[in-house]
């Protein structure tokens, strides 16, 4: 207690316990509510010998983990008392401002005072600082919850505004960041290769912002693609995403414009329409020009009626997503066979689950099958004009050397008078001269015989002689 205290004016020594101020915070810790109030008592121990005033140094210090954003209403004013002579306290009010705006859950606060009067006092202690602590009523879950609006769909080569917003209306007093969490799916755009992504962060005392979505063009035929994922939005300084929640997710699907059936073209090249015996044929398939795949194309070849002369490298070739060629070759053996000359056809097909099925372009034409014209070297034969089946086992049958092995030939003997004697498919050098199990007649007969397509018949005559 202090050493005199009278009623009328004294002068104290500069250590008398009368001359310091005492201070306590009655309500240390409010909630954000219209006409909440933070209470703070300054005492002295002794009546006041002099007026004495107790002021905010500033409102409010630099020193405050928090500044003042609005937190109090005419707080320079309001939080300002003075201890009449006389009294011994007197109670500051510090109004609380009840505003719309999100912030950090508990806020932390400083505030330092100093002592006006014509005598020395001072706060006990040295300490001319208070402390307490005000709750956010508006900061509630349901306060941070947000939306996303967008279009669904953006073709290559277009954008779209992504609008994120909290319906509560409320504002956030610290800024908030946003980041794209991509989900992989099935046929996923990749970010920087489909697509670009801005994203805009929520200032100080915002409550919405956009995303800019820009669908990258190229010359890949990849199919629609499909961006999915979520919109995380984190407080800047506590990079903490659990308190910010959405039931929306991200999804928006890029248009491929290169997808369309004149660029899902096949080319078959070079335009070759005839395969010899001894030789082979590669051809080269590369995706229409100036476009590639984003994933490999199978392309099958139905080789069941291919004949049995031909050989060929694969039934499946696959154009790969880097530079979408392959090649397919047809061998033709050199089989000293007489093999007939045909047209050959296989069946080509290429498809993708997701981008549809593809077309061949070879000469000029639309096609499905692999076409061309298979030419035999073996085409070459030699017919005796007699024979003498008269069964010493020397040149008993007519012999014509080289079609023993051609798969298409005919031969056929007259007599003198046009009458057909003899008549053979697929020669086997085994007529030995009769008809109907009998010797015919020694003499001259005349032949005819078709040894291979597309050549011309060999005629002349043929001497039976015992």
């Amino acid at each position: 207690m202090c050493s005199v205290c009278l009623a009328s004016l004294e002068i104290y020594a500069q250590d008398d316990a009368c001359l310091f101020v005492r201070t306590e915070v009655l309500t240390d810790t409010v909630l954000e509510t219209q006409g909440a109030e933070i209470l703070v008592r300054f005492s002295l121990n002794c009546p006041a010998q002099d007026t004495v005033k107790i002021l905010p140094l500033v409102d409010p210090p630099n020193n405050s983990p928090t500044t003042n954003r609005g937190d109090f209403r005419n707080a320079a004013a309001a939080t300002g008392v003075t201890i009449l002579p006389g009294m011994t306290s007197a109670v500051s009010r510090i109004p609380v401002t009840n505003d719309e705006d999100i912030e950090p859950g508990i806020e932390h606060f400083y505030w330092d005072y100093q002592v006006k009067s014509n005598l020395a006092y001072s706060f006990a202690g040295g300490s001319s600082q208070i402390e307490f602590w005000i709750k956010d009523d508006d900061n509630d879950p349901a306060n941070k919850k947000y939306n996303l609006s967008y279009n669904s769909q953006v073709p290559e080569g277009e954008a779209l505004q992504i609008k994120l917003t909290f319906p509560s209306g409320k504002r956030f007093s610290d800024s908030l960041k946003l980041r794209f969490e991509p989900e992989e799916v099935a046929y996923n755009a990749l970010l920087n290769k489909d697509y670009s992504l801005v994203v805009r962060d929520i200032p100080p005392f915002g409550s919405n912002t956009t995303i800019d979505i820009s669908a990258l063009i190229d010359q890949i035929i990849e199919g629609d693609e499909l961006i999915k994922g979520r919109i995380i939005v984190y407080d800047a300084a506590w990079d903490d995403p659990s308190t910010y929640t959405t039931n929306d997710t991200l999804e928006i699907t890029i248009i491929d414009q290169n997808n369309l059936p004149e660029n899902r073209v096949i080319e078959i090249f070079p335009a070759i329409t005839e395969l010899t015996e001894g030789g082979s044929i590669t051809y080269t398939l590369k995706l229409k020009s100036p476009y590639k795949a984003e994933r490999p194309i199978n392309v099958n070849l139905n080789t069941e009626n291919l004949p049995g002369y031909l050989n060929h490298s694969d039934t499946q070739v696959i154009l790969t997503e880097t530079d979408s060629i392959a090649t397919i070759t047809f061998n033709y053996p050199d089989n000293d066979i007489i093999d007939p000359e045909e047209v050959i056809t296989t069946l080509v097909s290429a498809d993708d689950n997701h981008t549809g099925d593809y077309t061949f372009r070879y000469d000029d034409n639309t096609v499905n099958v692999f076409y061309f014209n298979t030419l035999d070297n073996d085409s070459d034969i030699e017919i005796p004009n007699a024979f003498t089946p008269n069964g010493d086992g020397i040149n008993d049958t007519w012999i014509i050397r080289g079609i023993e092995n051609n798969r298409s030939s005919l031969v056929q003997v007259f007599n003198r008078n046009g009458e057909k004697v003899f008549e053979g498919r697929v020669y086997a050098n085994d007529w030995n001269g009769r008809k109907n199990n009998k010797p015919l007649p020694a003499g001259v007969y005349f032949y005819k015989v078709f040894h291979q397509k597309n050549y011309p018949v060999r005629t002349g005559t043929l001497t039976i002689m015992y």
